[in-house]
């Protein structure tokens, strides 16, 4: 078997993996862990770019792709060639071996109260881990048993992502043989983060950490895919999941192995449907929209963006299939909100000033600069109302990386964006349409996740991913599907646990759900919202 040798940016570290003769050299990169954004597989997206140190081999799709310069020295698609005989190829920016320190993942959630104050030595110190699983970032909030007081909040990746952006790609992998791999991958990344909070602790001899509960947060697909269960029945319609209910079990009961949290009791909230998870049932129930009076809504943007509409105590729930664009997928230069991401752009008398997460150098584009971006470009008259770059552009300069490299935004990113923010725009309305309300009734929008908390509500109005008369009614509520997970687990601790559980499962019940492929008006409005 040939063997494939990958060498770091820098050239500093370096992993050996074997491959069969008839894999590509994606195939070797993604048997070491190595992730890389929203990468394709086809030749098309030039996101799995790698530099031969051995010999490369003749060009094919990479001719349109990448530039004569990477060409000529020696940079090829890794998902385009097979591996015939041992190779050493160097990783391009954005992909890291996975011992190497990379950016950190930047995630709005809630505030930790900070360390205890010195212990005793010998004294074992019990924790409960609330978990948000998302599709791209895991949060995880580590909670005292002593006091019930958050201690530290930390973020990571979803190292499923090398099987997929997005939860459909997620899907297919697991139906074609992956389910396994994928379940692995999601428990490796769990305890990976409770691995970090235990060094950060720096605990003296004879001192421990008990686990005392996971208490999980997830939408339908992470939440089957943690749990072993088949999603064949989320691939096709009618969409069936497996169970949408609150699940208990111990941990080896689920996923046997050789954690510090085996026989920790595992907590998994209950979902409303295939596309509306537990996420969102805890982000309606930290906002206590089963509450509220009038009309209120409810967004947590993203690849599968949640919306919710609550009237009365009555809540309409929908889902739609906006694509990875406001995670800075499916963009030519982007990246997740990372240190070093694009975050915020401003056109100053026609110089365009972008400012990155962290004020890093910058790397690429994450979901709040694309928007931002697409805004400034459109305010400022470089692109039309239907997206179009004027004066025959194909794209626009943003900015420059350390090593010279130029950062762009495309037509077809903007384009990515419009159907993106038509989705979501196209979902608000039929949820209003479907409960009888009128924007100017709307008292409240809550922004839910890390793109909420970062959206500049104006420029998200300018293009139409908000209505206009919402836009001073908006308020952003952060990680609500952690916040959520959080108060639910707090409440049971407090000896208010049947009453909670109750509450929940009624939110996840009783949401009335609107499947918007089975909207007649679907298309309509889609074509509508696609211009700005």
């Amino acid at each position: 078997m040939p063997q494939v040798t990958v060498i770091s940016q820098k050239g500093k570290k370096s992993r050996t993996v074997f491959v069969k003769r008839e894999e590509t050299v994606l195939d070797a990169l993604r048997k070491l862990g190595i992730l890389m954004e929203n990468c394709c597989g086809n030749g098309s997206c030039g996101k799995c770019a790698v530099f031969y140190e051995s010999p490369a081999p003749e060009s094919c799709l990479e001719d349109e792709v990448l530039g004569e310069k990477q060409l000529m020295a020696g940079g090829r698609l890794a998902c385009c060639h097979t591996v015939e005989e041992d190779i050493r190829v160097r990783l391009t920016r954005g992909m890291y071996l996975p011992d190497e320190n990379t950016p950190k993942m930047q995630i709005e959630g809630i505030k930790a109260q900070g360390n205890l104050p010195q212990q005793e030595s010998g004294t074992a110190q019990e924790y409960t881990v609330i978990l948000d699983i998302g599709t791209t970032t895991l949060a995880a909030a580590f909670v005292r048993e002593s006091d019930f007081q958050i201690e530290r909040v930390l973020t990571g990746e979803n190292s499923q992502r090398r099987f997929g952006s997005d939860v459909i790609s997620r899907i297919e992998a697991a139906c074609k043989g992956h389910g396994a791999d994928l379940k692995d991958a999601i428990w490796s990344d769990i305890q990976s983060l409770c691995v970090e909070f235990e060094k950060g602790k720096r605990l003296k001899p004879g001192e421990s950490i008990i686990w005392k509960q996971l208490v999980i947060s997830a939408n339908t697909v992470m939440e089957h895919l943690l749990l072993g269960y088949s999603c064949k029945g989320l691939g096709e319609a009618p969409f069936q999941p497996v169970s949408l209910e609150l699940t208990e079990k111990i941990k080896k009961e689920i996923a046997p192995g050789k954690s510090s949290f085996e026989n920790v009791q595992v907590t998994v909230l209950p979902g409303i449907s295939a596309f509306v998870g537990a996420d969102i049932v805890s982000g309606l129930f930290a906002v206590s929209m089963d509450k509220e009076e009038g009309a209120v809504l409810f967004a947590d943007i993203g690849t599968n963006g949640e919306m919710a509409l609550g009237k009365n105590g009555r809540i309409f729930a929908t889902a739609a299939s906006a694509g990875p664009a406001f995670e800075g997928a499916n963009i030519r230069d982007g990246v997740p909100g990372i240190e070093g991401a694009i975050c915020q752009a401003n056109l100053l008398g026609g110089r365009l000033v972008a400012n990155t997460i962290g004020e890093k150098p910058p790397i690429g584009i994450c979901g709040t600069g694309v928007l931002e971006l697409a805004s400034e470009l459109y305010r400022g008259g470089i692109v039309d109302g239907h997206g179009t770059f004027c004066g025959g552009k194909s794209d626009y300069p943003v900015a420059k990386r350390v090593d010279g490299s130029e950062i762009c935004f495309t037509q077809e990113d903007m384009r990515q964006l419009q159907m993106a923010k038509s989705a979501i725009r196209s979902g608000m309305e039929l949820l209003l349409k479907r409960a009888d309300v009128q924007e100017e009734n709307i008292k409240k929008i809550y922004l839910a996740g890390g793109f909420g908390c970062r959206i500049h509500v104006h420029k998200a109005a300018i293009l139409g991913l908000i209505p206009g008369k919402l836009e001073k009614k908006a308020e952003a509520v952060g990680n609500t599907s952690l916040l959520g997970a959080y108060q639910y687990t707090k409440a049971c601790r407090q000896g208010k646990g049947a009453e909670v559980k109750k509450r929940l499962m009624q939110i996840a019940t009783e949401t009335e759900v609107l499947n918007l492929a089975e909207q007649p008006e679907f298309e309509e409005y889609y074509i509508r919202n696609m211009d700005f």
